[in-house]
């Protein structure tokens, strides 16, 4: 299973095998620099060197990779405190209100048993799967947005 970052790929085989065989689950990761031919044991250690070596946007600290102008926004808010949304240039006075305006003008997706907001999709796919609370208020939205009747 090969999937793509912003300025790479990570190719999801089991260890010592590298032909692009998926892995099985349960079995270790090894994510792939297609660029450099590298290959690291951790997703994180991936992105680190995705953001120094090819300049990949992302966040150092937490070692991930961000795809767009809302989700490193995003991850500004949510994970390091800012009060301030770049991409639309406005700052707040707490961290309520900017995780409101993330989900209200940019749309991102909340959960909120759990007081969490998702900067991308996979990571609420990922949330999702863990809490059948967020699982069904996510489908209510889909169906919303089919235009189909609640319940």
């Amino acid at each position: 299973m090969v999937h793509r970052g912003m300025a790479g790929f990570f190719l999801a085989v089991s260890i010592g095998i590298l032909g692009g065989v998926a892995a099985e689950e349960g079995t270790p990761l090894v994510f792939e620099c297609k660029d450099c031919n590298v290959s690291y044991g951790t997703r994180a250690g991936w992105a680190e060197h995705e953001i120094r070596a090819h300049g990949a946007r992302g966040c150092l600290q937490c070692r991930v990779l961000l795809e767009s102008d809302v989700e490193e926004n995003a991850h500004r808010i949510v994970h390091h405190g800012s009060l301030e949304c770049t991409s639309c240039t406005r700052t707040f006075s707490s961290r309520e209100e900017a995780t409101a305006h993330l989900v209200g003008v940019h749309h991102l997706e909340r959960c909120d048993r759990h007081d969490l907001v998702f900067e991308n999709p996979e990571l609420a796919a990922e949330h999702a799967r863990s809490c059948p609370f967020f699982q069904a208020h996510r489908r209510q939205g889909e169906e919303r947005a089919a235009g189909k009747p609640a319940g």
